[in-house]
């Protein structure tokens, strides 16, 4: 499709092929309009997933947030402020998918047993024992 390999091309079909790949690199090289290309890429996927392939995709979303603040809690000095609220923030990201998860499938015990123990983590006893209730029952 290069334009110099048939550059009297009547339709122009090279030189369109050409240009939406430049356009796309140039939309790779800026930080801002790749992050909202991916978004709207991720946006579109999920939307022509099964419900509860999203909800299993949050659910693991969750677990590598909830598994990055397990290790930092276990690495960090319990006095390192940034450290906390780094903890803190992750947890907080892992409810939130665990959240959108059960909102997609709220059968699914998997994700409240995960939300109750991000729950337990932040010593928010009362969600985490009303996710457990609905685990158990």
């Amino acid at each position: 499709f290069h334009p110099d390999k048939r550059p009297n091309s009547s339709t122009g079909t090279g030189q369109r092929v050409t240009q939406a790949v430049l356009d796309a690199w140039e939309a790779l090289q800026d930080s801002g309009r790749r992050a909202a290309y991916d978004e709207a890429w991720r946006r579109r996927r999920d939307g022509a997933l099964p419900p509860r392939e999203r909800a299993e995709a949050r659910r693991r979303e969750g677990n590598a947030l909830y598994k990055e603040a397990q290790a930092l809690a276990k690495s960090a000095s319990p006095e390192s402020l940034s450290a906390v609220a780094t903890g803190l923030k992750l947890y907080k990201g892992a409810i939130d998918k665990y959240s959108e998860g059960v909102a997609l499938v709220p059968g699914d015990h998997r994700l409240r047993s995960n939300r109750a123990l991000c729950y337990a983590a932040l010593k928010d006893w009362a969600r985490c024992r009303q996710d457990a209730q609905v685990v158990t029952e």
